[in-house]
């Protein structure tokens, strides 16, 4: 299993983090956006993680997406494919922290 820090040169924050929970919200941790592809075609989930890039793309414009080195593997559940993004610190647990007038 991949340890729980987070990537130093992406994110300031501390390098520990609670446990994943299936069941708490979760939110992207910086530029890259994950989601999750399931089917009654196929088994499992395909997990996706990808970015817009300011580059040169093929129709003469800017911007281009790129593809993580993980978008594309297929896991057994969703919880499965989003504990992996997690574990990657490609997620982060959302807590809502309350406005106090």
């Amino acid at each position: 299993m991949i340890p729980n820090t987070y990537p130093a040169k992406d994110n300031p924050m501390p390098t520990t983090r609670p446990p994943f929970d299936p069941n708490a919200t979760h939110v992207t941790a910086g530029s890259w956006g994950v989601s999750y592809q399931t089917s009654s075609a196929f088994p499992g989930a395909v997990l996706n993680v990808s970015r817009i890039v300011d580059v040169p793309n093929r129709w003469g414009g800017i911007g281009d997406v790129e593809r993580h080195l993980v978008s594309g593997m297929v896991f057994a559940t969703v919880d499965d494919a989003q504990r992996y993004a997690y574990d990657l610190g490609l997620l982060n647990r959302y807590e809502h922290k309350a406005v106090v007038a």
